[in-house]
């Protein structure tokens, strides 16, 4: 399937980019298409990251504001005696 580019710009880049690699002017263009569609798909799964962050830190703040406070310690002191030994 050809591609025909008609910008003598992108040609003599092309050409330019293939002469400093040894690479063909198809595998420079490949190479280039493909980093390039990579960075974009990181980006948006960057993205997708990101809004998925702001969403949990919303839920977690709702589910903050709705728990009750309790006087509980975690020592558990009170459940055992002078000796060490369970009450």
């Amino acid at each position: 399937m050809p591609l025909n580019i008609k910008d003598d710009i992108v040609h003599n880049q092309a050409r330019e980019l293939a002469n400093l690699t040894g690479e063909s002017i198809t595998q420079v263009v490949r190479v280039a298409l493909t980093e390039r569609l990579a960075s974009i798909k990181e980006h948006q799964t960057g993205l997708d990251s990101a809004a998925k962050l702001k969403q949990l830190t919303t839920l977690a703040k709702l589910c903050a504001e709705h728990m009750q406070s309790s006087n509980h310690s975690s020592s558990h002191a009170e459940l055992y005696g002078k000796d060490g030994l369970p009450q």
